[in-house]
């Protein structure tokens, strides 16, 4: 929960650039929440079982409005250019990574210097890639490509 606070809190600074309120009280209200959850008798396991429980619940709740507050910011500062998909990195440091999107037909990913990633479908039709050299709490651009050649497909 931590990570995705930080998250949050990157990606709210950033989305203010594009005129996206900071969620000053959503992001305070978090943290307490988090804090009190942390509390010495909870992290061992001596409390109670009815504090787990509520722990639980808390902690589902919290989860669910940080994944909706990192998503409004992700479509603010995440604008992919026409026919492309934008993948974020809100780490220090350059990153390679998985990633699921939707997309018809999408058979690779080109970045902008050509290097071609291999797309495949999940069962449930998505689609997941592996890319390079996403930059530092940044954002880059993939071209969606509905057709790759063996040539370029590194795995072929």
């Amino acid at each position: 929960m931590e990570l995705a606070l930080q998250d949050l809190e990157f990606l709210s600074v950033w989305a203010e650039k594009s005129g996206v309120k900071y969620p000053k009280d959503e992001l305070n209200a978090l943290w307490k929440n988090v804090l009190l959850n942390q509390f010495h008798d909870i992290l061992p396991g001596s409390a109670i079982h009815e504090v787990y429980d509520v722990t639980k619940q808390e902690y589902a709740a919290m989860e669910e409005q940080t994944r909706g507050l990192i998503a409004e910011r992700l479509s603010a500062v995440a604008r992919p250019e026409p026919g492309c998909v934008a993948v974020v990195n809100t780490l220090s440091f350059p990153r390679c990574d998985g990633f699921v999107f939707e997309a018809d037909g999408v058979k690779a990913l080109a970045d902008e210097d050509g290097t071609i990633s291999p797309v495949q479908r999940t069962a449930d039709g998505r689609c997941v890639a592996y890319v390079r050299s996403i930059p530092p709490k940044g954002v880059k651009n993939f071209r969606m490509l509905t057709e790759a050649s063996s040539a370029q497909n590194p795995l072929n």
